[in-house]
């Protein structure tokens, strides 16, 4: 019964956050995106090396019910002149949200996970075409496509905080962007990727609950509760079964 209370009392707190981000999400400018990117809503199944292939013709594809990723034109991402570390730019952006826009690379965070994206060539369509190092404070991400001989490294650097490499991953959607999600080994605001990177305002940002504020019963609840959710999207078996 304890159990029951918690698990519907936190879940209502999920749901809440999970409406509160769709509604952030539904307000991106459309000039804005115009302006920086070409609008387009393919989801990425993650793995920790994950090759998409686009579907054999004249079969139907079905896209899950996630939130819209917007790509970049071009495989080098420009940042408005006036955008340089404009926050505001950020957070109207799914793939920077609470974090930034940078010149070949977006990241974005919540309390738990920081995600990174790199636009590739339509070229790079196989695993072996990338190299994605994640130790527990560094990070390298190579990229070799179809009209260079050797590998461009793309991040190089060491991490602001610590992450759990074992629970980190990442993912290659063929021939559109690289997907990086690492696990953060403490559950505080990042205000930069990468050593040397222009830190973002951490004020600006829309921050949830810390877990800081909760209580160990409070903690597992949620735990189990994101855990699932993660389960469920990536089609995975949940905690109950």
């Amino acid at each position: 019964e304890l159990i029951l209370k918690y698990f519907t009392k936190y879940k209502t707190i999920v749901d809440k956050m999970e409406a509160e981000n769709k509604e952030r999400q539904s307000k991106v400018s459309i000039n804005l995106l115009t302006n920086l990117f070409h609008s387009s809503a393919e989801p990425t199944e993650v793995a920790q090396i994950v090759e998409i292939e686009d579907p054999p013709s004249g079969e139907k594809e079905t896209t899950p019910d996630v939130p819209a990723v917007v790509k970049p034109k071009h495989s080098t991402l420009t940042k408005p002149a006036n955008a340089t570390n404009d926050q505001t730019v950020f957070q109207s952006n799914p793939d920077s949200y609470n974090g930034a826009i940078r010149d070949r690379y977006q990241w974005s965070q919540n309390y738990d996970d920081v995600d990174v994206k790199i636009v590739v060539e339509k070229s790079v369509v196989k695993a072996r075409q990338v190299k994605v190092e994640i130790q527990r404070k560094h990070l390298k991400v190579c990229v070799k496509s179809n009209d260079t001989a050797n590998y461009e490294t793309i991040i190089d650097g060491e991490l602001q905080h610590e992450v759990n490499k074992e629970e980190s991953m990442w993912s290659l959607e063929s021939g559109k962007n690289i997907q990086i999600t690492l696990t953060k080994f403490k559950n505080i605001w990042w205000t930069m990727l990468v050593a040397g990177e222009d830190e973002i305002d951490i004020q600006k940002i829309a921050p949830e609950r810390s877990m800081e504020d909760m209580d160990t019963e409070e903690k597992s609840v949620i735990n189990k509760l994101q855990f699932d959710e993660k389960q469920k999207r990536l089609g995975l078996p949940q905690s109950h079964e």
